[in-house]
C-alpha cells in the first residue's frame, strides 16, 4: 500500500509543469503581461502578485521556479505605463 502510494506522489510530481519567473535574470514577457493583468485588477498589491500567481498555477498543477521582487513589479508596471518595454509576443 505505501509503495503505490509513493509510486502515485513521484509520477505527480514528475508530471508537473515548471514555470520559470526568470531566464538568464530577465522577467520574460509571458510573466510581465500576467504581472500586469494582476496589478491592473486594482485588488491585488504589488507585493502580493507573485504570491498570487504561484497560487493560481499551483491549481493547474504547474511548478513555479524563481522570485520576483516587488520592486521589479513596480519597474514593469512604470515601463508599461511609459511604453518602454518591446513585447514581442503580441
Amino acid at each position: 500500500m505505501i509503495w503505490r502510494v509513493m509510486c502515485m506522489f513521484n509520477k505527480r510530481v514528475n508530471n508537473l509543469q515548471t514555470f520559470y519567473l526568470k531566464e538568464n535574470s530577465t522577467i520574460p514577457d509571458k510573466a510581465r503581461n500576467v504581472f500586469l493583468d494582476l496589478v491592473a485588477l486594482d485588488e491585488i498589491p504589488a507585493n502580493k502578485v507573485v504570491q498570487v500567481f504561484k497560487r493560481i498555477a499551483g491549481v493547474f498543477d504547474i511548478r513555479v521556479e524563481g522570485d520576483v521582487s516587488r520592486r521589479s513589479i513596480g519597474w514593469i508596471a512604470k515601463e508599461e505605463k511609459a511604453g518602454t518595454h518591446q513585447n514581442c509576443n503580441l
